[in-house]
């Protein structure tokens, strides 16, 4: 038996990944963290270099990891988007042809 913790987990990430409602949510609050931290970073950067050598390294990490995350994170979508467009268009049964300009 699965604990229901996981069960609103499991509702949440399909929502996340199929609702652009809730996607536009998430990207507005992460739009406003990154303008909040171009004004943070580099001012503890500037005036504060004590503190900056000690959580510098922290952030840093922390950036790298968000931003590999987020690379596969929008790999993966766009890979659903795909495979549901595969699964629609199978499923009406029309035929899509696609023709490739190769230059």
């Amino acid at each position: 038996m699965r604990h229901p913790v996981e069960r609103i987990v499991k509702v949440f990430i399909r929502d996340l990944d199929t609702n652009p409602r809730w996607q536009l949510r998430i990207h507005t609050i992460g739009f406003w963290y990154w303008t909040a931290n171009f004004v943070a970073v580099p001012a503890l950067f500037l005036f504060w270099s004590h503190e900056w050598l000690k959580i510098g390294l922290f952030v840093t990490l922390i950036y790298s990891v968000y931003a590999n995350w987020t690379s596969d994170y929008t790999g993966m979508s766009a890979s659903q988007a795909v495979i549901q467009t595969e699964v629609d268009v199978t499923a009406s049964g029309d035929e899509v042809d696609v023709e490739v300009d190769e230059q």
